[in-house]
């Protein structure tokens, strides 16, 4: 996972420590996974989360800040 906010790179963020789960996932089951970003305070304007797997594509996820 990767983030931008306002074409500049936005540090991650794990709160509790642990980073991604690792675990096995059955076919038909899903995992919810919490993640964060940081921005310099007050950054406003557009935001992109990547998210890929390994040598997959990734998918992008587009927003606004502010």
């Amino acid at each position: 996972m990767s983030a931008t906010a306002n074409g500049a790179p936005a540090q991650q963020y794990w709160g509790d420590g642990n980073g991604l789960p690792t675990q096995q996932i059955a076919p038909g089951q899903s995992l919810a996974v919490p993640f964060q970003f940081k921005t310099p305070k007050g950054t406003k304007g557009s935001l992109q989360i990547a998210v890929a797997a390994e040598l997959n594509e990734p998918v992008f996820f587009n927003g606004l800040l502010g």
